[in-house]
């Protein structure tokens, strides 16, 4: 796919509002966002608290959701926007994979870690907004969703956000049946049990999307990414099987670019050789982008940084 989707110019206010690439997230997930904040408990916290790309990684306890949800849910949901629309043309064919994948038909979408649900519910809206605007035709689209996360919280967080969209969606012909599953990434049994749900809730699809998103900071903790490993190359083999895009999306730290990545890809590259196109060009095993956005609940444009691994399946 040699050819943009979309390009910045293309871009609505709603979306962009300089050629600088300042982002905005879609109304509708602001929206959301702030009426959970309110309800939760949490909006105050929301306002006062921030760390959009270091320090507080997502647990399995209630206030641990509570805190992530507060303080990272916005740069999550700005990183996946960014990857989806790429203003500065710095992703590759990233941005062409996801609106590809979701421009119409069927999609099985499997969400892991999905967390309060950052990922697939901008990659909704985003899609939602771009309709919105005409820039996509309003083509009926299915997401058969399967979500997966260790902390039953976020996954009741992710269903109710998930919830309070529903209408947004069916407006513009998006139709979402989701489901929802523990996943922990370092166990055998829960890794089967979600592929399970994807295989057989996500059938007859025209589109499998794999989105795995900011996960690397409990992969790189306590030693949890070689326990991890097994897990994650039953995923690759079976999004390969699938003939699955895959989308993998981290913030752009050091420890990432110069470690963690470089990890994964060679794992990926040395145990499947053939199940993907190798997307990436000479001089980056991944790529890199970064803005702007506009925080939905304070006053300020912070910076977001993505790195990202895609994967499309091979033809052989």
């Amino acid at each position: 796919m040699s050819e943009r989707y979309l390009q910045p110019k293309d871009m609505p206010d709603n979306l962009w509002l300089s050629s600088s690439g300042t982002l905005v997230l879609p109304d509708a997930l602001v929206n959301v966002y702030e009426k959970m904040l309110k309800k939760k408990g949490l909006y105050e916290v929301a306002k006062e608290k921030d760390s959009e790309e270091e320090g507080v990684v997502g647990g399995i306890t209630e206030d641990d959701t509570k805190t992530h949800f507060a303080t990272r849910f916005s740069g999550s949901a700005a990183r996946t926007q960014l990857s989806m629309l790429d203003p500065k043309n710095e992703l590759g064919n990233a941005s062409n994979l996801f609106i590809k994948a979701f421009s119409g038909g069927t999609v099985g979408l499997l969400d892991i870690p999905s967390g309060a649900g950052a990922a697939a519910i901008t990659i909704l809206l985003t899609i939602a907004s771009l309709r919105e605007k005409g820039l996509l035709p309003r083509q009926r689209l299915v997401v058969k969703l399967v979500s997966g996360d260790v902390s039953e919280h976020a996954r009741l967080y992710a269903s109710e956000m998930l919830g309070g969209i529903i209408a947004h969606l069916e407006a513009q012909s998006i139709y979402v049946e989701e489901k929802s599953i523990e996943w922990d990434v370092c166990g055998a049994e829960s890794t089967s049990a979600v592929l399970y749900e994807w295989m057989q809730h996500a059938t007859n699809c025209h589109e499998y999307f794999v989105v795995m998103a900011n996960f690397s900071g409990f992969l790189q903790s306590s030693g949890k990414l070689k326990k991890a490993t097994p897990q994650l190359d039953e995923v690759i083999r079976w999004a390969a099987q699938r003939r699955s895009t895959v989308i993998w999306l981290e913030p752009q730290t050091n420890t990432v670019t110069k470690n963690f990545f470089p990890c994964v890809l060679k794992r990926f590259t040395d145990k499947l050789p053939r199940a993907f196109k190798k997307l990436w060009d000479e001089t980056a095993d991944f790529l890199k982008s970064h803005c702007t956005y506009i925080h939905p609940i304070k006053n300020y444009k912070p910076r977001v940084k993505v790195s990202l691994i895609r994967l499309e399946a091979s033809d052989i």
